[in-house]
């Protein structure tokens, strides 16, 4: 008895993309590598760290609402092998109604419970952080006209950002005035650990930071 086979080749059967379709798509492949790849590159070359990448801040400026909207622009320096200092807010309220000045810190575990909301906190403090500019730049910046205009634009960056924390402050609290200074909480290494017996709290592990000038770069 004779079978017949009704299977049929699959040559042919598959969609074909027309030339302008994958040229489209390989730009947008090529987009969201680029989100991807710039907002962890921007960080490493951040005036946090250095002069900066003129080259990373015009992309990311380029693509920040796309990387805004599929949330990729996120805590690196956090998750990286071997993180850094974390950095908070010590903000000073003075008030014009006789009140005692009060200080807070952002974020703060007492006050900022659950362990999500600490977080919200300390995510704007290294925002902030992460965005400083010098108020005095470098002499190399002064002399160089494209650096020059780079940090006219992040050090009006990073001041809309801190005064609208400022801003925030002095209505919730009904501060008349508010200082902000940023504390860099550093890292103990394994000696003062395990020989000195210090703990990650202690006093000297706090270093208030200058709006002024760059910290110095690390060993």
């Amino acid at each position: 008895m004779a079978i017949v086979s009704n299977s049929k080749t699959e040559q042919g059967s598959g969609v074909v993309w027309s030339l302008r379709a994958r040229l489209v798509t390989s730009v947008l492949l090529v987009l969201h590598l680029a989100a991807v790849f710039f907002p962890p590159f921007a960080f490493e070359t951040s005036p946090v760290r250095g002069m900066g990448s003129p080259i990373a801040e015009a992309v990311v400026n380029l693509l920040q609402p796309y990387i805004d909207a599929a949330y990729l622009n996120h805590g690196y320096a956090f998750f990286a092998p071997d993180p850094g200092p974390s950095h908070l807010l010590r903000a000073r309220l003075e008030f014009a109604d006789g009140r005692e000045p009060q200080e807070i810190t952002l974020p703060d575990l007492q006050r900022h419970w659950p362990r999500l909301l600490y977080h919200r906190h300390f995510m704007l403090s290294e925002h902030l952080h992460a965005s400083f500019t010098p108020s005095e730049p470098i002499a190399e910046v002064v002399q160089d006209r494209l650096l020059a205009e780079n940090w006219r634009r992040a050090l009006r960056r990073y001041t809309a950002r801190k005064n609208a924390i400022k801003q925030h402050l002095q209505t919730k609290y009904g501060a008349s005035q508010v200082t902000l200074t940023r504390i860099e909480h550093r890292l103990l290494n394994p000696y003062e650990v395990a020989v000195r017996g210090k703990k990650l709290g202690e006093a000297d592990t706090y270093l208030e930071l200058s709006e002024t000038v760059l910290p110095e770069a690390g060993p």
